[in-house]
C-alpha cells in the first residue's frame, strides 16, 4: 500500500508538467499583452531568383513580434502556434493564407518568444500575371493579427510596386 501511494505523488508532479505549453501561454490575459507586445508589419518587395537563374519580382509580408513584458509568449516557429495565435488579413478579409500551416511541427523548438526577444515570419508571393494575390483589390491593405492583437495597416500597390 505505501509503494502505490508513493508511486501516485511521484507521478502527480510530472504529469502536470506534461502539459500542452501552448495552451498554457494562451490563458495570459490579453490586457496584459496589449501593453507587453509589438507588432510589427513589414512589406518588401525584392528580386527572387529561380532555378535558371532569371530575376523575378516578388512581395514579401512580414510580422516581427516583440515580448516587452515579463511573461513568455506563444512563439512563431510551431505550425501549432501560428495557426492558433496569428491570422493576415488583405482588405480586412482573412487571407487563408497556406503558409501559417506549412512547415515542421519540431518538439525540440522553444514553445514561447521569452521576455525581452523577438521572432519573425513571413509569406510572400511571385508577381506574376496569374499570381492569385492579383485578386486582391489594388491598392490592398496588408494587417497581421497576434492573439487577437491588430498591427499596424500597411497599404501596398503590387501593381507599381508601391508601399504608402
Amino acid at each position: 500500500m505505501r509503494t502505490i501511494f508513493a508511486f501516485v505523488i511521484l507521478t502527480i508532479p510530472l504529469l502536470s508538467n506534461g502539459q500542452n505549453k501552448a495552451i498554457k501561454a494562451a490563458s495570459i490575459d490579453l490586457q496584459y499583452l496589449r501593453d507587453s507586445v509589438h507588432i510589427e508589419n513589414i512589406v518588401e518587395f525584392y528580386s527572387y531568383y529561380d532555378l535558371k537563374f532569371n530575376q523575378k519580382p516578388a512581395v514579401r509580408f512580414k510580422v516581427k513580434i516583440t515580448n516587452l513584458g515579463s511573461q513568455p509568449i506563444p512563439n512563431l516557429n510551431r505550425v501549432s502556434n501560428r495557426v492558433k495565435f496569428l491570422k493576415l488579413y488583405y482588405n480586412g478579409e482573412d487571407s487563408n493564407d497556406l503558409n501559417l500551416g506549412n512547415g515542421t511541427e519540431a518538439n525540440d523548438w522553444p514553445w514561447f518568444i521569452e521576455p525581452g526577444e523577438s521572432e519573425e515570419f513571413s509569406t510572400g508571393y511571385l508577381l506574376e500575371k496569374d499570381a492569385g494575390i492579383f485578386n486582391q483589390a489594388q491598392p490592398m491593405n496588408v494587417t497581421w493579427v497576434y492573439m487577437g492583437i491588430q498591427s499596424s495597416t500597411e497599404i501596398v500597390d503590387l501593381v507599381n510596386r508601391k508601399i504608402f
